[in-house]
């Protein structure tokens, strides 16, 4: 018998990552019900989705109670998920949960206690780790090229485009997405635990808010109407811009949601770049950076074992500047040189009745993967990409307490953080 999904939260990623795939694919499920805080807006989610005649709640409670879900999957903003996640539960539903699983520690202890309470099912999804070239980072790390892993150095960068977009949105307060250490770093927290098969023990941070925020007095509340548009470099008319206009402008009264509000506005109080140095429990040590104002975008670490090191980057320069391939360099103790390329147009997924293939879209290919694990069930995971509620909880309170750095600036232990059991 397949298994019913409900979703929680009209988001784009609901559409995307759940409701479009779902529907179209039989053998991953059934989705019973959307809920949304906002029902009639919500509508607008779904205009063009072939076979989603499901019903739309604005009662989290009544939709569980009338449709029987198996699985409720939380696509709400951050700040929202353990609402949720623990309702969820407590009504007796299993539950996938976008990344993060939360913003904050509070509300991750408290997804604990009830998880610890119901026995219920919680599963977090980590695209990046289905992602084909960070997959052959594992394999190459987890085949003992570089020997014990000792020390990681990450730079991220998000361009201009990509990161004012954080600032336009609910993700430039704190209270809402945790930062972009919760938004971004989880991500990068997780792939890098993963890579080293080590959890992290304590954080030491810093934060600045130098180029997005209330750093320009020519600042209004939105793009729209903005009497500073034309001398603004991050001006955007969100008229322009179908689904937005659909999803998030046409439905503003309802929802009270701004979309193109001022990178510069008053209420964005995150930092847009941050350092962090990281312990783990088997004495690797992290420094990352992430800056959200640069001319490209992308990443580049190198991992430096007992062995050797390992180096590899994906950077975007510009539109149309997405390599084929990508590289993955290991130099060894002995001088000698290690590259694996890694071909970008298809996901290989190999499995008892073949080899399906898959175009590289949603995450360069991560997202059809992780959908392949997640609904069906039928590959192998030998690299541990599944990742369980540990990894889930270490990515949050690294986050939390590299947050917690630099307000007290200090080092933070995250086990200080944490009251119920994982």
């Amino acid at each position: 018998m397949s298994k019913k999904y409900a979703i929680a939260g009209a988001s784009s990623r609901a559409l995307n990552m759940y409701i479009q795939p779902i529907t179209s694919t039989p053998e991953f499920g059934e989705i019973v019900a959307l809920f949304s805080r906002h029902p009639n807006s919500a509508k607008n989610l779904l205009k063009d989705v072939e076979n989603a005649d499901f019903p739309i709640y604005g009662d989290f409670d009544q939709m569980i109670r009338e449709t029987h879900p198996d699985t409720v999957i939380v696509t709400t903003i951050d700040s929202m998920h353990h609402e949720y996640i623990i309702r969820a539960m407590e009504l007796g539903c299993d539950v996938i949960t976008e990344k993060p699983l939360t913003v904050d520690e509070e509300k991750t202890n408290a997804i604990l206690r009830t998880k610890n309470a119901t026995g219920k099912n919680l599963t977090i999804t980590f695209n990046f780790r289905f992602i084909p070239y960070n997959q052959k980072i594992k394999e190459i790390i987890k085949g003992g090229a570089i020997g014990k892993p000792l020390f990681a150095n990450l730079e991220y960068y998000n361009d201009y485009t990509h990161g004012s977009s954080y600032f336009r949105r609910w993700h430039g307060q704190l209270k809402q997405s945790g930062s972009l250490l919760i938004t971004k770093g989880t991500h990068y927290f997780d792939l890098v635990s993963w890579w080293l098969d080590q959890d992290p023990v304590s954080v030491s941070a810093m934060g600045t808010q130098k180029f997005f925020g209330p750093v320009r007095e020519e600042r209004g509340e939105r793009c729209m109407g903005c009497k500073y548009a034309s001398t603004c470099d991050f001006y955007w008319d969100i008229t322009k811009d179908e689904f937005s206009k659909n999803l998030y402008l046409n439905t503003e009264k309802d929802t009270g949601y701004v979309r193109d509000k001022c990178v510069y506005s008053d209420s964005n109080d995150i930092w847009d770049a941050m350092s962090l140095s990281v312990m783990y429990d088997k004495g690797a040590l992290m420094a990352m950076t992430i800056c959200v104002y640069a001319p490209y975008e992308g990443w580049r670490i190198s991992i430096t074992g007992t062995e050797g090191r390992l180096e590899a980057e994906e950077i975007r320069t510009g539109a149309g500047s997405e390599k084929a391939e990508e590289v993955i360099r290991v130099i060894h103790k002995d001088g000698k040189v290690d590259e694996y390329t890694i071909k970008k147009g298809e996901v290989k997924l190999k499995n008892d009745t073949g080899i399906a293939n898959y175009t590289l879209i949603g995450h360069n290919g991560g997202d059809q993967v992780l959908r392949r694990m997640l609904f069906v069930g039928d590959l192998p995971d030998t690299l541990s990409q599944m990742a369980g509620t540990k990894a889930a909880v270490n990515s949050v309170l690294l986050g939390a307490a590299a947050v917690k750095s630099i307000e007290e600036h200090k080092e933070i232990k995250l086990a200080d953080l944490l009251t119920e059991n994982i």
